[in-house]
């Protein structure tokens, strides 16, 4: 691919109205503070990020008392 696209300028993605992007880890899905090393970028509609962020979702390590609920 990188010799199909080599005059193809790099375009970057913006997501669209309502979903922001977070820090997660990779081996726990939890949030991680912006910046962290060997983090990864996860996109979540916005009242699902407030969610997470308010309700300890994003504390290691993991709560034991989690409750589950569908985001889509």
């Amino acid at each position: 691919m990188r010799v199909a696209l080599k005059d193809v300028p790099v375009v970057e993605l913006v997501p669209p109205p309502g979903i922001v992007t977070a820090s997660i880890s990779p081996a726990t899905g939890r949030l991680l503070p912006e910046g962290t090393p060997g983090a990864m970028t996860e996109y979540f509609k916005r009242e699902d990020y407030e969610r997470i962020a308010t309700s300890g979702f994003d504390l290691d390590p993991p709560l034991s008392n989690e409750e589950a609920f569908d985001i889509f």
